[in-house]
């Protein structure tokens, strides 16, 4: 009965570990918001891609167009993106001044929800990417609504995301 009594235990406690483990993990990927990298280095600088699905259509581009653009610490526009019948793509030039940027998602146009993906990424290549999701829509309360997705600090060639 003891030894019965010691294996309940010893898993209770292995268990218990465990989960203890996971709850403390940092691993973020299964909710929206940011996810992958924290950093990346790139003599050349990042691109930034944004893609959109609109409930599961096969044509997200004709039923809405989104947008994103770059802030730099004094508000001023540095980049933007306004392709009119593709995904988004735009580069971040590692020229631009060291300081911290904004990015934005912009609703442009349409009246559906979109459920977007901002993927940034080095431009020279490499596997380091971050990733950002989220939905945006158009209530009819602005005119373009926009969400302040991710700031970055920029210092030399590095990129650490917020």
């Amino acid at each position: 009965m003891k030894n019965f009594i010691f294996k309940k235990a010893m898993y209770a406690c292995i268990l218990f570990v465990s989960l203890a483990f996971t709850s403390c993990s940092s691993d973020d990927s299964d909710s929206d918001g940011p996810s992958g990298s924290e950093r990346i280095t790139d003599a050349t600088g990042l691109s930034i891609n944004l893609i959109w699905t609109v409930n599961g259509s096969s044509t997200p581009l004709s039923e809405v167009d989104l947008d994103f653009f770059v802030l730099n610490s004094n508000d001023s526009e540095v980049i933007y993106s306004d392709n009119e019948n593709s995904f988004e793509q735009e580069d971040f030039s590692s020229q631009l001044e060291d300081g911290t940027y904004s990015v934005y998602v912009e609703y442009f146009s349409g009246t559906e929800t979109a459920e977007y993906a901002l993927t940034i990424t080095g431009q020279s290549g490499g596997d380091d990417a971050r990733v950002v999701t989220g939905s945006i829509s158009n209530s009819g309360d602005s005119e373009r609504p926009e969400i302040n997705v991710l700031k970055i600090e920029k210092t030399g060639n590095t990129f650490v995301f917020k």
